[in-house]
């Protein structure tokens, strides 16, 4: 979107001067061809053990259980292939190939894309060409956080809103409501209605199952913030009334001290 992309320009001009130098991997010479972006076996990620991800055995289909493919595992699973990556918000990171991915991880593609248009959307990687993207890292995320802060601050002083449309923008918006409210923990109906738009079916059967959908949208965006440390999920399954499921935020930086990090601003840690 034209908003994501804004955030994730002026974030990294921004960041330009407070990141250190890190190592990288060979970036392909001008004019390189397409097939010059696929990185040898070895290089493509980095692996605990220093192994690469690529030859290792996948595991086939049928033996994953549910709970292993759920967006939350998958993502725990990617992020540690990249664990041992230097972060590098620019085009120098490592390559990442979602076809390569999906069979080392055992799950079909579309798995893996739902898992990197999250991380896309927050600049954690960034899109090359159709099935390959480059790893940025989530060094960067304070940085692009406040952006996205001053963003939803004018919006909400403007009094513009629109639902959210696509992965993304829910993405986004998730984070914006903690950013720009303040607020550390969200019930997680409320955020559907706040991200996604009020529900406008005028009878209980067809709220519900339209409820439902809202839900289980942020539901998922939730398990891959969660699983890199950005909010949690609190009180899920608790039969309790006054225990609602919500979204707590988790992240290193508190809302109230992100626009520190804006150009200009300085962050003391705790």
């Amino acid at each position: 979107t034209g908003k994501a992309t804004q955030a994730q320009a002026a974030v990294q001009a921004a960041a330009a001067a407070s990141l250190p130098p890190a190592a990288s991997l060979p970036v392909p010479p001008a004019g390189s061809s397409d097939a010059d972006l696929k990185p040898a076996v070895g290089t493509l990620v980095h692996s605990p053990r220093g192994a690469s991800a690529a030859a290792a055995a996948p595991l086939p289909f049928s033996t994953k259980s549910r709970k292993e493919k759920s967006l939350g595992v998958l993502c725990r699973n990617f992020m540690e292939l990249f664990r041992d990556a230097p972060p590098n918000p620019g085009t120098q990171g490592p390559v990442i190939e979602i076809c390569q991915i999906a069979d080392h991880l055992g799950v079909k593609r579309r798995r893996v894309y739902d898992i990197v248009n999250i991380l896309e959307s927050i600049d954690v990687v960034c899109r090359v060409k159709k099935n390959t993207y480059r790893w940025h890292g989530k060094e960067n995320l304070p940085h692009f956080f406040a952006e996205l802060q001053r963003l939803g601050q004018d919006e909400a002083q403007a009094g513009r809103y629109s639902p959210a449309r696509g992965m993304a923008q829910t993405c986004q918006k998730l984070i914006q409501i903690f950013l720009v409210s303040q607020r550390t923990e969200i019930v997680l109906n409320d955020a559907a209605e706040e991200v996604l738009g009020p529900v406008e079916e005028s009878d209980e059967a067809g709220y519900q199952k339209a409820m439902k959908t809202k839900v289980r949208r942020m539901y998922d965006i939730a398990n891959v913030l969660q699983a890199i440390g950005i909010v949690s999920k609190e009180n899920i399954g608790s039969n309790s009334t006054d225990s609602r499921p919500s979204f707590r935020w988790v992240f290193e930086v508190p809302p109230g001290e992100m626009h520190r990090f804006r150009p200009g601003g300085t962050y003391v840690p705790p």
